[in-house]
């Protein structure tokens, strides 16, 4: 078949497949969600948050589902924007637990259901909120300090039980092996050591109840720091004074060149804080990792948790997986029937097979009361819940004011071989930095605003009518062909490149602006293109291929610049540029979003980066154009279509 044929095929299995989505209410941005009764509706977005969507329709195949999908680059602030405007679906789906007073205020406390028996009850502690629980969490990675227990045993080196003994096996290793760093930790940027600082304090106050409603006052500027932290800075301290670490000569973390230390010997044990998959791999002696980790990376490597300062005190702290939770309006008379059903999703999605069936690692471990059974074996000994070990999420949102400064603190101690007033040093550069945050939060100021709310299909034709306006300005470019960052109701990610999400009337903020970039780093690409392939671009579309269900897919793009008229079947009638019709063998510099394309078209196609950063066309723009209006659209390109097999 030619490729005009095939795209001509695909493009009316689009038409057809369009037809088929709306009428069971596939398509993403065109007004409010679904109301029917017996509809359960799910937000997506990112990958990780796909698979727990694919992993809910294939559980439950019979029931109504609504799935819909954001591909843009701020997942977060999106689902927070469409809850917050009485958009926000019935089950949430977030990549980061959502904050205290946003959770009350819109979704279900689900403390009282049967299913948070599923989970283990250190678990339900990190989300207890004035004990209400709005959120649960998928499978979760666990931060760990690694051991090679081969050279403990040859050096005679006792194995930590409590936080007094890790310091004194780090004095130990130091005068007896100075070669040896005690342990390693990560230094790709200052701010990792203070967030390695925070998995010590979880052993103690921060991993208690109190530590956390410490921590809605500290982060609200009620409250010193020295509170929550100086118990894990004092033990930081302890360990500095002992050479525990290494900066200087050292590496930058504990992923790549972390790995070959510890294969090769040079550090006795090592803080994982990412790259849960290498460590992983690392400790199963996976035989596919590459030489290059080390000569002895077959010795007999364990775990330990991080040690509170006081004898018992354990914790391992938790990158969360995909947090879930339910729209309180379930609550509302008529919606008998969608919680009926939302709550048998989360049933399932607490319960061992639930949480074992959307892990997206064998480095994860599941939260239900199974997770010391399903663990890694290198984790069963610490997750059991006779090892009293405190589970707490790691801390890292809230904290973006001072982590690195205060990192940097740590850094100095370090290199300088002694933590003399470190801890004072801390509490005061902390508070002093927190507090001007605070005074000079800029998050909610204005850029401008919008003069109504935006759907879909008019967001993306606004920022690609910025585009347009920025290369006519710079004469890059005759116009601008892009489509959505569209997935299709399976989470197969055709392309995350384009725009899409939806704006809203009244103030625009710097962080707003953000939620219709599929990849925030997305830059204009300029490629010259014949008249002929533009209309052929225009009435058919690119093809572009799932990642996940192996399909192909042709996927429409609009335009801004140029003056279309469609056919009712939606084929080009005419195409004018400044008033004339392109010509079929003339070339046209076209600019589109860098990679908002198929592979195949750049494979054909060269195509220029002007390295032009779209982000940074868009806070100029709002602030000389406000209150923006909103625009004609030239072509819907908001389409989530169901997955079909070849």
């Amino acid at each position: 078949m030619s490729t005009s044929k095939k795209r001509n095929a695909l493009w009316r299995l689009l038409s057809f497949l369009v037809a088929a989505a709306l009428l069971a209410g596939c398509l993403a941005g065109c007004g409010s969600l679904k109301k029917e009764d017996d509809v359960v509706t799910i937000w997506s977005g990112s990958k990780n948050a796909a698979i727990i969507a694919r992993v809910i329709q294939d559980q439950f195949p019979d029931m109504k589902l609504d799935i819909r999908y954001y591909a843009g680059g701020d997942t977060t602030n999106f689902l927070k924007n469409e809850l917050v405007h009485g958009n926000g679906s019935d089950i949430f789906l977030f990549a980061s637990k959502i904050e205290n007073n946003l959770a009350r205020e819109w979704l279900l406390d689900l403390s009282g259901y049967s299913f948070m028996g599923n989970i283990e009850s250190s678990m339900l502690n990190m989300f207890d909120v004035d004990g209400e629980i709005y959120q649960m969490s998928s499978a979760v990675n666990s931060r760990m300090i690694i051991y090679n227990k081969t050279l403990f045993d040859m050096n005679g080196w006792k194995v930590p039980e409590n936080f007094g003994e890790l310091v004194d096996v780090c004095r130990q290793i130091r005068e007896e092996q100075p070669d040896i760093v005690p342990i390693g930790m990560g230094y790709a940027t200052d701010a990792l050591p203070f967030l390695v600082m925070t998995s010590f304090a979880q052993a103690g106050f921060m991993g208690t109840l109190d530590g956390m409603r410490w921590e809605e006052q500290y982060l609200a500027g009620n409250a010193s720091i020295r509170e929550g932290f100086a118990e894990g800075m004092e033990q930081f301290a302890r360990l500095i004074d002992v050479g525990a670490f290494q900066h200087e000569g050292g590496y930058e973390g504990l992923w790549g060149p972390g790995w070959e230390y510890l294969g090769n010997r040079k550090m006795a044990m090592g803080i994982i804080t990412g790259d849960y998959d290498g460590a992983d791999r690392f400790l199963r002696h996976d035989p596919s990792l590459s030489d290059g980790y080390g000569e002895y990376r077959t010795d007999d490597f364990q775990v330990l948790p991080f040690f509170g300062s006081k004898d018992g005190n354990k914790a391992l702290t938790l990158g969360l997986g995909m947090t879930f939770g339910l729209n309180k309006r379930l609550k509302e008379k008529g919606n008998e029937k969608k919680l009926e059903s939302a709550l048998k999703i989360m049933d399932y999605l607490t319960s061992s097979e639930g949480q074992a069936s959307a892990k997206l690692s064998d480095a994860q471990i599941v939260m239900s009361k199974d997770g010391a059974k399903n663990a890694p074996d290198y984790l069963k000994k610490w997750w059991d819940p006779k090892a009293n070990v405190t589970k707490a999420i790691y801390i890292y949102s809230g904290y973006e004011d001072i982590f690195t400064e205060s990192g940097k603190l740590i850094v100095d101690a370090i290199d300088a071989g002694n933590a003399d007033g470190l801890v004072e040093r801390f509490v005061e550069t902390a508070d002093r930095l927190h507090q001007e945050a605070l005074n000079n939060d800029t998050s909610t100021d204005s850029v401008g605003e919008l003069s109504e709310d935006l759907d879909t299909d008019q967001t993306a034709q606004l920022y690609r009518n910025i585009m347009q306006d920025a290369v006519a300005a710079r004469n890059l470019a005759d116009f601008t062909l892009t489509t959505h960052n569209a997935t299709d109701a399976r989470g197969n990610f055709f392309t995350v490149f384009g725009f899409g999400g939806k704006l809203y009337k009244g103030a625009v903020n710097a962080s707003n602006l953000n939620i219709p970039m599929g990849e925030l780093s997305s830059s204009i690409g300029v490629v010259s293109l014949t008249g002929a392939e533009v209309k052929d671009i225009l009435n058919d579309g690119l093809v572009f291929s799932s990642e996940v269900d192996n399909v192909e897919m042709a996927l429409p793009y609009g335009w801004s610049g140029l003056d279309v008229t469609l056919t009712k079947d939606g084929k080009v009638e005419s195409a004018k540029l400044n008033g004339e019709e392109l010509k079929d063998d003339a070339v046209y510099k076209v600019a589109m979003i860098v990679r908002n394309y198929p592979d195949s078209f750049a494979e054909a196609h060269e195509i220029t980066d002007t390295e032009i950063k779209i982000t940074s066309l868009l806070e100029p723009y709002f602030r000389a154009n406000s209150p923006v209006k909103a625009p004609e659209v030239y072509r819907s390109t908001s389409i989530q279509l169901a997955s079909q097999s070849k």
